[in-house]
């Protein structure tokens, strides 16, 4: 699943470079029929899974769900779309998609690749990194980052996937 979605992430990257849109602006207030009235009106969900909200973005989750590696950590990818634009390296970020490596046992995750856009919908002037060697990082169980890991880690144990 690695190289298709490393693959997937190349080909969305290759595929960007026309001149920014008007950004939507954000939701009026935080609250869940606020966000996503804002999701409904702004983003292509595309068979992507909501995965939640916090101030700065909604998180998706792949539409393909969950695998496990050789490694015995899970791989997905994880989408975010931001309210505002978010600065990442020299681009200011509206999407952008990870691929993250969990292990659940230790609750830590990584980031392998990360496709940034200067629009929503993972569309406009973009970046890819790739960065195989990415250290492990532990999250704050009540984040959003803390929330997408569990959602992720539950996903092969309950049935539960994340499309």
């Amino acid at each position: 699943m690695r190289h298709a979605l490393r693959a997937t992430m190349m080909a969305l990257v290759l595929a960007t470079g026309a001149a920014a849109a008007e950004p939507p602006p954000p939701p009026a207030t935080m609250d869940n029929a606020s966000v996503a009235a804002w999701i409904k009106t702004y983003i292509q969900t595309d068979g992507w899974t909501l995965i939640g909200a916090d101030e700065a973005a909604v998180v998706l989750g792949d539409p393909r769900g969950v695998s496990r590696g050789a490694d015995g950590f899970l791989t997905t990818q994880i989408r975010h779309e931001y309210y505002r634009p978010t600065r990442l390296g020299d681009i200011d970020s509206r999407s952008n998609l990870q691929t993250w490596s969990v292990d659940c046992k230790q609750g830590l995750v990584r980031v392998l690749d990360m496709a940034i856009f200067e629009e929503n919908n993972l569309a406009g002037k973009s970046k890819g990194l790739s960065m195989p060697g990415a250290a492990w990082s532990a999250t704050e169980p009540g984040s959003m980052r803390g929330r997408t890991m569990q959602r992720i880690c539950e996903a092969p144990t309950t049935g539960h996937r994340l499309n």
